[in-house]
């Protein structure tokens, strides 16, 4: 029998202007700290929602986003165990190029591999390979063009497209990958479900070859939603904690993954908490400017 591996996965990787004050205070594995157990695993994955940048600030994007934090500041990320991040996300052109390729270099420097964005689209769809006690793992990862991205391609995300996808996965089957993780960044924020021409799309990649799907469309957790509404606090999606895409059941998962579920309750009570820790940091804050 094949050796076992874990794979964990959340959502939105958010640092942001807003969390560089507490970052600052308490050390960059603060926004991460309440959530150290969900994040145990032979392999962790999330999606980098921000730019990582050196010196000089970057000047404020015209769509008026602070998705940003400097290199010191994100240094949490490699101590919470990330090993891949996905790119192809709308706000990864929000500072131009250049800070992108900083945040990959960042990532580069701090033994995490990145997927889903490069100087060209073949760059951005290159698969990043992983193995684990001799399992290997392929990620790819795309996002729904918005106006935002404007279709920018070189350099640019990996977008959504399904004969790309598929041949994408068709060349990780080929090298020999043992399992196919797909991450697919689109859908309207807030919905509890992803459209339905999503899960279609999601159950032909399965039946394509992925092994597994991340995809989600909710932007914040069911607790102290007009906070998280209001305020970035770089949460883990709770409807993004590998999902399996509806129907996906019938698919026959390699034995070497091993997912855990039914922890829906534990991982809500640690985003509870963590938000908690940001409204009750915010409010002294705010009292110690008055």
């Amino acid at each position: 029998m094949r050796d076992c591996i874990t794979l964990a996965a959340v959502g939105d990787v958010a640092l942001t202007d807003y969390l560089r004050k507490f970052i600052y205070d308490f050390g960059p594995m603060w926004p991460f700290e309440p959530c150290r157990p969900a994040l145990q695993a032979d392999l962790l994955f999330g999606n980098l929602e921000c730019i990582i940048f050196r010196p000089p600030w970057p000047d404020q994007p015209p769509n008026g986003e602070t998705f940003h934090v400097a290199w010191p500041e994100a240094l949490g990320l490699a101590e919470a165990g990330f090993s891949v991040l996905a790119m192809a996300n709308n706000h990864v052109l929000d500072y131009g190029p250049e800070r992108a390729f900083q945040t990959i270099e960042f990532c580069r420097d701090h033994n995490i591999a990145t997927v889903g964005f490069g100087r060209d689209p073949a760059a951005a769809r290159r698969a990043a390979i992983l193995e684990r006690r001799g399992i290997r793992v392929g990620f790819l990862a795309y996002v729904e063009d918005v106006p935002g991205l404007r279709r920018q391609v070189s350099p640019g995300p990996a977008y959504i497209a399904e004969q790309n996808i598929r041949q994408d996965i068709a060349d990780l089957r080929r090298a020999g990958t043992d399992i196919v993780v797909v991450s697919l960044h689109a859908d309207l924020e807030f919905a509890d479900h992803p459209a339905p021409l999503r899960v279609a799309l999601s159950r032909r990649l399965i039946d394509a070859g992925a092994t597994v799907l991340l995809t989600g469309c909710k932007n914040a957790v069911d607790v102290r939603q007009e906070m998280v509404y209001d305020v970035q606090v770089g949460a883990y999606e709770r409807k993004k904690q590998i999902d399996k895409v509806p129907g996906s059941e019938q698919v026959k998962v390699p034995e070497a993954l091993h997912f855990f579920e039914g922890q829906e309750d534990e991982l809500t009570q640690i985003v509870a908490g963590f938000l908690d820790r940001v409204f009750h940091a915010g409010k002294a804050a705010t009292a110690a400017s008055r």
